[in-house]
């Protein structure tokens, strides 16, 4: 490129005649000079831009390296959270198992329980029957207990009517006598 950019001036102003070949061969000596300094610039500028990218993407790559053993790290954090979870699953599944076979054991005995409430409800009643017919009984009983005091009263009563008699025909007998 510099090469290309000296011929053009040459070209275009050194080789105007051969009575300014002097001035011309000043002219591009000075040109070059400025130049070399202009693209010396350049090219520490250029190199200075590509140490200061280099230290940036080695920056990058060592962010990059800590972001994956970051996300590594939670890659194994979270197979571990799944592996945990999954044993809680399982442990929660066997134990509904287990309170399903409670819960049926439970069923069962709520129909036992049942049954015999049935029956005893059926006894209740047959009891409660039974109540009934024996208070009938009582009342009778009762009845038939005022009707012989009753009685009792009355043939105690003839008792001491009949002795009373006895005692006047004894004394009518013992005054006839005398």
């Amino acid at each position: 490129v510099k090469g290309i950019k000296i011929n053009l001036f040459v070209t275009l102003h050194g080789k105007q005649n051969n009575d300014n070949q002097n001035v011309a061969d000043r002219r591009k000596a000075v040109l070059t000079e400025q130049q070399g300094d202009y693209e010396m610039t350049i090219i520490r500028n250029t190199i200075t831009t590509n140490r200061n990218t280099i230290t940036s993407n080695r920056n990058t790559i060592t962010s990059n390296r800590n972001t994956n053993t970051s996300y590594r790290n939670t890659i194994t954090s979270n197979r571990n959270t799944i592996t945990s979870n999954r044993n809680t699953i399982t442990s929660n599944r066997n134990t509904i198992t287990r309170d399903h076979a409670t819960i049926t054991r439970n069923l069962d005995t709520i129909t036992r329980d049942c049954v015999m409430i049935t029956r005893d409800l059926v006894t209740i009643t047959r009891n409660r029957f039974s109540n009934t017919r024996n208070r009938h009984t009582m009342t009778r009983n009762r009845n038939t207990i005022t009707r012989n005091r009753n009685t009792i009263t009355r043939n105690q009563n003839t008792i001491t009517r009949n002795r009373n008699t006895i005692t006047r025909n004894r004394n009518t007998i013992r005054y006839k006598k005398s």
